[in-house]
């Protein structure tokens, strides 16, 4: 299943839930399981794990948090994150390996704070890495810093 990402609006500002759910089979029973964050966005929060072999139980685990977190998006501007290369040294490092795990470090950031989406897909120019973001504007991140 895709992965979730939905809010609601509390007296303490803009909260986040994200999650996503899996299975995972052998020969003899098939295990579901929901992974989910939840919190004030903008903030890094632990992730919560459920397993079960009933299915079912999974689904009311996933109704309850869209009942709880009701607002299917918040507002969302596209940016993008740029990253000057020139003086790394990679010499002593993979380069796509290490820029495929920087990639892999926003986007679970960028979802894990509730603050939105980042592209899996960066570009590398003179030096210059690149990637696009959809993140919360800046009044959602503003209520979590003032």
């Amino acid at each position: 299943m895709p992965e979730m990402l939905r809010y609601r609006t509390t007296n303490k500002g803009t909260q986040f839930c994200s999650w996503s759910t899996h299975a995972i089979s052998n020969k003899e029973t098939t295990i579901s399981f929901i992974e989910y964050s939840v919190g004030q966005i903008g903030e890094l929060n632990s992730c919560e794990v459920e397993l079960s072999e009933n299915l079912r139980e999974i689904k009311i685990i996933e109704k309850e948090l869209i009942k709880k977190y009701p607002l299917t998006s918040t507002p969302l501007s596209d940016y993008l994150i740029v990253v000057d290369l020139k003086d790394w040294d990679f010499d002593n490092w993979n380069q796509q390996e290490t820029l495929e795990k920087l990639t892999r470090s926003i986007q679970w950031n960028c979802k894990n704070t509730g603050l939105g989406w980042a592209e899996g897909n960066y570009q590398l120019e003179n030096d210059t890495y690149t990637l696009h973001t959809q993140l919360a504007t800046n009044d959602c991140v503003r209520e979590v810093l003032f």
